[in-house]
C-alpha cells in the first residue's frame, strides 16, 4: 500500500471513531498534556483497526467515556465490522440498552462458566424460560448482569441455575449434532 493510500485510510479511520477534531493534537502522556482518556483508547482501537484485521478483541473499549461517545464508538465498530466482514469480539460491562441493541452474539459468563452464548436478542428468552424474565422497562444487559452476579449474594442460586442450564442446552445440541453426522 502506497503512502498516500495509508495516509487517507489512517484519516479516514480516525474520522470514524471521531477523532476528526483532534487530528493534529500531540497524544500527550504523563508530562505532555494532550488528548483525553477517551479519546487516547479512540486512538489505540484505530490503530488496530488500520490494519483490517479478520478478528479482532477489544477490552474495554468504551472504559472512561459518556454514553453518547459509547454508542458512536460501538456503533462505528459495528458498521466497520459489516462493511469490512470482521469478527470483533467485545468485553463491556454496564450497556445502555441502545448499545446492547448493536450486538449480534452475546456471550455471558459468570466465575469461569459461560451462562449464556447465542444471539442477543434471544438472551430475554433464556432468562424468561428459565424463570429469570427482565422486567418491563428494564435495561436488559443490567438485568442479565444482575442475575448471573454472585458476589452480593442476593440471586446467588440464579447463577448456578443459569449455568446448569446452559450446560444442558450445550450437551443436547452436540448430542444432535453427533447423531446428525451418524456418529
Amino acid at each position: 500500500m502506497s503512502t498516500p493510500v495509508e495516509r487517507a485510510r489512517a484519516e479516514a479511520t480516525m474520522r470514524e471513531m471521531g477523532l476528526a477534531a483532534s487530528m493534529d493534537t500531540r497524544i500527550g502522556g504523563w508530562n505532555i498534556k494532550g488528548i483525553s482518556d477517551g479519546q487516547r483508547r479512540h486512538v489505540s482501537i484505530c490503530v488496530e483497526l488500520l490494519t483490517r484485521p479478520r478478528l479482532l478483541f477489544l477490552d474495554e473499549p468504551t472504559s472512561g467515556i459518556d454514553s453518547a461517545a459509547t454508542y458512536h464508538v460501538i456503533h462505528r465498530i459495528a458498521r466497520l465490522a459489516r462493511r469490512e466482514r470482521m469478527t470483533v469480539v467485545v468485553a463491556v460491562h454496564q450497556l445502555g440498552n441502545e448499545v446492547f441493541g448493536l450486538f449480534d452474539r452475546l456471550c455471558l459468563l459468570a466465575y469461569g462458566n459461560t451462562v449464556f452464548f447465542g444471539l442477543a436478542p434471544t438472551a430475554a428468552e433464556f432468562f424468561a424460560s428459565n424463570s429469570f424474565a427482565c422486567p418491563s422497562l428494564h435495561n436488559p444487559s443490567d438485568h442479565h448482569l444482575r442475575t448471573i452476579n454472585k458476589d452480593f449474594d442476593t440471586v446467588s442460586a440464579s447463577s448456578s441455575q443459569l449455568i446448569n442450564q446452559q450446560r444442558k442446552q450445550v450437551s443436547k445440541s452436540r448430542t444432535q449434532s453427533m447423531s446428525r453426522l451418524g456418529k
